[in-house]
């Protein structure tokens, strides 16, 4: 993805070719581990990023190698999707399904975006609207189920903080970033729950980045999660920063509770993404908090 984007900027032709032959080569990855009836990756990020790549570079690359690419790509994407009959024979450590009411970054989460990327090119239209499709409609559901843990409070697909703050949004974020690449919309506001997250990592915060510690947890220090917090934070401030002002501005005071803590895994060029966040408010501190809190959604309660 970074070379792509290197591409995009420069038009040098080694980068064009070194986008081609990391892709070729990560292709070959795939197909091999599968053949071995071994697990890509825990999770799907490097495949996406793969196919932003591919897109990216698309006009400019060959069209043979276009066409052998991404047919290439879809079989790929056909053969690591849930089936019937898949626990007798897919072997162990195949893949990791993550369906939409967990984290959804395993492999149905590639289908909205190999569907995205292929759909309409004359390569194989056919599959490539068929997970175009299936992609979208479990993408729904994820928000649904999304939405209906947060209730009216926030919240998200797991109260264990290392899967909720961790992995677990770039579902949500990364599809409302292609939908609106794809079609020039912003739903994000027909979704305004996502950006009440920002309430529930400030419930379960404690003073020098600790939580409580539900779940799956650094019990000995109890250190809270940080992997992606700025960054979720920002997508929060940057599509909700007309629709959901008083959350974007909490989102960015709960971004100052986790200073400079980027983690560039995975994301690539996210960052240029965010257009809209510095129209987000200013942080708004929410004072003393009260006593107690319940997140009935999410079947807890915090009392400090």
């Amino acid at each position: 993805e970074d070379a792509a984007f290197v591409w995009l900027m420069t038009h040098e032709p080694k980068y064009l070719d070194l986008t081609r032959r990391l892709l070729d080569a990560s292709l070959a990855f795939y197909h091999k581990r599968i053949a071995e009836k071994t697990m890509v990756n825990w999770y799907c990020h490097t495949r996406v990023s793969a196919l932003t790549a591919y897109d990216w570079i698309f006009l400019d690359a060959p069209e043979d190698w276009r066409e052998q690419w991404g047919k290439s790509m879809l079989e790929h994407v056909a053969q690591v999707q849930p089936y019937a009959g898949w626990r007798d024979d897919w072997g162990t450590g195949r893949t990791n399904r993550s369906g939409y009411t967990t984290g959804f970054y395993g492999t149905q989460n590639l289908l909205w975006f190999a569907g995205l990327a292929l759909y309409g090119e004359g390569i194989d239209d056919e599959r490539a609207l068929d997970f175009l499709v299936r992609g979208h409609d479990l993408n729904i559901k994820l928000l649904e189920h999304r939405r209906n843990a947060c209730g009216d409070d926030g919240g998200s697909g797991s109260p264990t903080l290392g899967y909720a703050m961790g992995a677990y949004p770039w579902a949500e974020f990364n599809f409302l970033h292609t939908w609106e690449s794809a079609t020039g919309e912003n739903i994000a506001p027909n979704w305004p729950h996502v950006a009440m997250f920002a309430n529930y990592v400030l419930w379960c915060h404690l003073p020098g980045a600790r939580e409580f510690g539900y779940g799956d947890a650094q019990h000995t220090t109890g250190q809270m999660t940080r992997w992606d917090m700025c960054m979720h934070m920002s997508n929060t401030m940057h599509f909700y920063a007309e629709s959901q002002p008083e959350w974007a501005a909490l989102a960015r005071y709960v971004q100052g509770l986790f200073p400079a803590h980027y983690s560039p895994t995975y994301r690539g060029c996210h960052h240029l993404l965010l257009t809209r966040m510095p129209a987000a408010p200013p942080a708004s501190d929410p004072g003393l908090l009260p006593h107690a809190r319940h997140f009935d959604a999410m079947g807890q309660i915090f009392m400090r």
